[in-house]
């Protein structure tokens, strides 16, 4: 896999496509990620299960989750993975009382689960939150650190709200 550093309170975009002889380590990292499957099929696999995931699926995936994606070597996965250091949630405009909206996201979808969106309205809208993300950091024209923050604190905002649901039958 690549190696990605997210500095101090940045956001970065990593598009990992896959091999089909592609092979990954379970491994931990200190950013947020919240991913896209753009296409291909396989497994998620944390610390306590594994969880088939597809194109379409978003996951969700706070710092220090141990994880690996396990490809189908028939469909290997391409991933746009929006990697946020903890610092671009905490305080500010994103919190309410004790809580802010990462922890409150986190106890509303369980770690590591494939997610749908609601309505194909919100697929479009969240795939496009994706899709702008890695332009901007693909760019890096003015402000392209600001949009990656707007980008990633909509993609929080648009989970919270509800945009997505579980898929129960998922685990294996």
């Amino acid at each position: 896999p690549a190696d990605v550093t997210v500095p101090n309170g940045s956001v970065r975009v990593l598009e990992s496509h896959h091999a089909r002889d592609f092979q990954m380590e379970p491994g931990e990292w200190d950013f947020h990620k919240m991913c896209w499957v753009v296409v291909g099929r396989g497994l998620l696999e944390t610390s306590d299960k594994s969880v088939s995931i597809e194109s379409g699926d978003f996951i969700l995936l706070p710092q220090g989750c141990r994880h690996r994606f396990v490809d189908d070597t028939a469909e290997p996965l391409t991933l746009n993975i929006v990697c946020v250091h903890p610092e671009v949630f905490d305080g500010g405009n994103l919190s309410f009382g004790k809580d802010d909206y990462w922890d409150c996201l986190i106890r509303q979808l369980p770690v590591g689960q494939a997610l749908n969106a609601r309505t194909r309205f919100h697929y479009n809208q969240l795939v496009e939150l994706f899709r702008m993300a890695l332009r901007e950091q693909e760019k890096a024209i003015l402000g392209w650190e600001l949009a990656l923050k707007q980008a990633a604190n909509m993609l929080l905002l648009r989970f919270v709200r509800g945009d997505v649901a579980m898929k129960k039958d998922r685990i294996v």
